[in-house]
């Protein structure tokens, strides 16, 4: 009798033991697997076309893309008349002065180089405009999310926009008499590029110069 109760429990010992042997044990058989390396070329691994996709920049907080979106609302800023703020163009004593030519820039050709107005003004100079003409170089905004123009220098009442560079879209524009300002301040976004159209309002042609430069 002794020796049946002993062989029971022992049979029954080898019944659980097997029982529990094939309960899968999933935090340790995924602890021990091995990570994936997905060779150069590996056809699985989905190839980005970066013109072509929404890129999500983790660098910036749903704060900041908020201010962003908030500064294409902002309004333009007018510099008056003996606002120290604009520089003064000295037209015969230019170095570096950009002549924009209407047989070159008309048409919707953006330009293709860019300008980095942090090493100092843009100047521009233009004449006997009938159609309009482009700047051929686009910019970024300073850190408050501006790009000034300044107007003394025109010599008819003048529409002035700013375009976005890669959408050519016209962001906002200002018109007027140019010499009644010193220049206008347009607001855009520091994560994008922009360029300028000058054109006459109003009148048959325009020509003038001036410059392109951060109020900072």
């Amino acid at each position: 009798m002794k020796k049946r109760l002993l062989c029971a429990v022992a049979v029954a010992g080898l019944v659980v033991s097997a029982c529990i042997s094939r309960i899968p044990v999933h935090a340790e058989n995924k602890e021990e697997r091995e990570l994936i390396i997905y060779e150069l070329g590996d056809p699985r691994v989905p190839v980005t076309d970066r013109s072509n996709s929404v890129v999500h920049n983790l660098n910036a907080s749903e704060d900041e893309g908020e201010d962003y979106e908030g500064m294409d609302e902002r309004p333009i800023i007018i510099y008056e008349l003996g606002d120290p703020r604009v520089p003064v163009v000295d037209k015969d004593n230019a170095d570096n002065i950009h002549i924009l030519e209407e047989t070159v820039a008309k048409g919707d050709f953006a330009p293709t180089e860019y300008y980095n107005l942090a090493s100092g003004a843009y100047e521009y100079n233009f004449s006997n405009v009938t159609k309009f003409v482009h700047t051929n170089r686009y910019f970024s905004t300073n850190g408050n999310g501006y790009i000034s123009v300044s107007t003394t220098g025109i010599n008819n009442p003048v529409r002035i926009s700013m375009i976005e560079h890669g959408t050519n879209e016209v962001i906002s524009s200002w018109e007027g008499d140019p010499r009644t300002v010193l220049g206008v301040g347009f607001p855009g976004n520091p994560s994008k590029f922009y360029y300028f159209r000058f054109m006459p309002y109003g009148v048959t042609s325009v020509s003038g110069f001036g410059e392109i430069f951060w109020d900072n």
